[in-house]
This record gives structure tokens, C-alpha cells and sequence, in this order.
């Protein structure tokens, strides 16, 4: 029983992530779409598209444990 909690409560995480992949991704494009960026917004534009990018990797590697 506490190594199936101690399992679950790990890959909370890993779920986690994946839900935020399509907030990213809608992010993203949102920021992307805009014409004439402030250095703010291009900065969170590229941060949020390498947070992108590091969650899909995550996702696999944790999909193909």
C-alpha cells in the first residue's frame, strides 16, 4: 500500500505536465500572434515555448518508461 502511494504521489508530476502542454501551447500562440512585442512579452514568448518543448520531452521519456 505505501509503495503504491509513494508510486502515484511520484507521477503526479509527470500528470501534471502533461495537462500543461496545451495551456503552452495556447500561451504560446497567443504571444506569438502579437505584432509589435515589448522585450517582456518576447522574452516570455521564448520562455514559454522552451517550457514547451522540455514538457513534450518529459511526457515521452515518461510515457516510454
Amino acid at each position: 500500500m505505501l509503495f503504491t502511494n509513494k508510486l502515484l504521489t511520484n507521477n503526479l508530476a509527470h500528470y501534471g505536465d502533461m495537462l500543461a502542454i496545451p495551456f503552452f501551447a495556447i500561451t504560446f500562440y497567443y504571444f506569438y500572434q502579437i505584432e509589435k512585442k515589448t522585450t517582456l512579452e518576447m522574452l516570455l514568448t521564448l520562455f514559454i515555448g522552451i517550457t514547451l518543448i522540455a514538457d513534450i520531452l518529459f511526457t515521452v521519456i515518461f510515457l516510454k518508461k
